[in-house]
């Protein structure tokens, strides 16, 4: 081989391999708190255009260049999500099963609106069910409360069949122009602990909902991700498995699913975010897979080619027992970033903020 011919194929090699580890993500040497964490939010909460944090019931606020300290200001207790709930342009919370309206001052007020309470409360989901303008919350991946619009909220008949641990997602499963609802299943809430299968509940475009026929997995499912996988128009599901490797299913365009060939590695108990993390316009794997109870995994990245297929980035992300993660530009660069929950479990593994380099890798 000559060597202009050498030279051009080693181009060719090195230009088809996934981008190395350390183009894509890196710890920031950040450490927020050393409570064991099982979720993590990322709003601005309070007001300066930058993304800040919920973690283990406290607010960090983000300098804009991805620099955290945290604030004494508090929302409340439990659980937490976000969602500008009345509308006005600032964003409300739901922490513990109450709703707290921010008062435009970023103090979260509460209010006297509740759903459930305790592990009741454990899931929150905002979601316009009966497409009337209203966000409406759901509870517990089970109960509807809906919103007449003006903060006041009614418990809908409608049940799906989840209980504290499920996880749920919205989208258009049956390709008939409204959202419907995949509930991940863990398990029994009652021993014996066995995994139950999950379900899809589909939109008669009213906001009423019917379960769907199909046997679903039964993994202890702990993250229900939907996108396009395979570019044919439709939503595909990505499961984050309890009890192994992510599954992958995929949709005929008609609600149906079937296993998907490609394999993701295990999650173990914790999620999967999905995002154009090398900004090269198409969906990545932004892969937790820490679990409670004996050693954690890596968190791991899988590329997209754009064609749909995925391969692992060999990026290898803390050794921890991380259980959630967000992704957002926190330093204001124009590349997503992310912030992992780790369990403590009293070795000091705290919450890591790890900067995206891609931006400044193109520079």
């Amino acid at each position: 081989m000559s060597a202009l011919k050498y030279v051009v194929v080693m181009i060719v090699v090195c230009l088809s391999q996934p981008l190395m580890a350390q183009e894509l993500f890196v710890d920031s040497g950040q450490r927020l708190g050393q409570a064991d964490s099982w979720a993590v939010s990322l709003e601005d909460l309070d007001g300066d255009g930058d993304l800040d944090t919920y973690l283990d019931d406290r607010i960090w606020l983000n300098d804009g260049h991805g620099v955290f300290s945290e604030s004494t200001r508090q929302i409340g207790e439990g659980t937490t999500c976000f969602f500008d709930i009345n509308k006005d342009g600032f964003v409300d919370a739901v922490a513990g099963g109450t709703l707290y309206l921010n008062d435009t001052s970023w103090n979260f007020v509460p209010s006297d609106q509740t759903f459930g309470s305790g592990n009741d409360a454990y899931l929150i989901s905002f979601f316009d069910s009966n497409d009337d303008g209203n966000v409406d919350v759901i509870a517990n991946a089970d109960r509807i409360y809906l919103n007449d619009g003006h903060n006041n909220f009614t418990l809908s008949t409608q049940e799906f069949g989840g209980w504290a641990q499920s996880t749920i997602a919205f989208g258009d499963l049956d390709g008939d122009g409204d959202r419907d609802i995949y509930v991940g299943i863990p398990h029994r809430s009652s021993p014996p602990f066995t995994p139950l299968a999950d379900k899809i509940w589909f939109n008669d475009g009213q906001g009423q909902f019917s379960a769907g026929s199909q046997t679903l997995p039964a993994i202890e499912t702990r993250s229900v991700n939907l996108f396009d996988v395979d570019l044919d128009g439709d939503l595909d599901v990505l499961l984050g498995n309890g009890i192994g490797n992510a599954v992958l299913l995929i949709n005929d365009g008609h609600g149906v699913f079937k296993a998907g060939t490609q394999q993701f590695g295990k999650t173990n108990k914790s999620n999967i975010r999905i995002a154009d993390l090398d900004l090269d316009g198409d969906l990545d794997l932004f892969i937790i897979r820490g679990k409670p109870i004996g050693i954690g995994l890596t968190n791991k990245v899988w590329l997209n080619d754009g064609d749909g297929h995925f391969s692992d980035s060999n990026l290898a992300l803390g050794l921890a027992k991380s259980l959630a993660s967000e992704l957002g530009d926190l330093d204001s660069d124009g590349d997503l970033d992310a912030i992992v929950a780790n369990l403590d479990m009293g070795t000091g593994a705290a919450n890591t903020v790890y900067f995206n380099t891609t931006i400044d890798a193109q520079k």
